[in-house]
């Protein structure tokens, strides 16, 4: 007969997640079509080209209609040809509804939460910090 299971415990000092999506609301997905030439990372913050409907990462001084951040990417995508090299406009779902962990964003140039929040927001993305129980 084997020896009875002794649990042990340990304690953890620092939990770090980067849990992109949060509860309360499931994520609401539109497809788009993704500007070409793009290497993005999964919590990407997108605006929209107004002249083109197409979409990209928001920069402060994009002054094409991007620089209003409206849409998350959950997923990384790049948006080349198979070559890898030329660009390639492509269709890609991304969440334009939901609640997000603002430190797993990625901004571009010249933005921050601080600086997307109140159009995200009109855009019913909500960024809330991850709360975790425990002592």
């Amino acid at each position: 007969m084997s020896a009875p299971y002794t649990a042990s415990f340990r304690t953890v000092d620092a939990f770090v997640s980067n849990q992109l999506f949060l509860g309360g609301k499931h994520p609401i997905f539109m497809d788009v079509i993704l500007e070409g030439g793009q290497d993005l990372p999964a919590g990407a913050v997108l605006g929209r080209v107004s002249a083109t409907d197409k979409f990209k990462l928001t920069a402060s001084a994009a002054g094409d209609g991007s620089q209003n951040a409206i849409a998350i990417l959950s997923q990384p995508v790049k948006t080349y040809d198979v070559d890898g090299v030329t660009p390639k406009d492509t269709p890609f779902r991304v969440v334009v509804e939901g609640y997000v962990n603002p430190s797993a964003l990625t901004f571009g140039a010249g933005h921050t939460w601080a600086s997307t929040k109140d159009s995200l927001r009109q855009a019913g993305i909500y960024g809330t910090l991850p709360v975790y129980s425990g002592g």
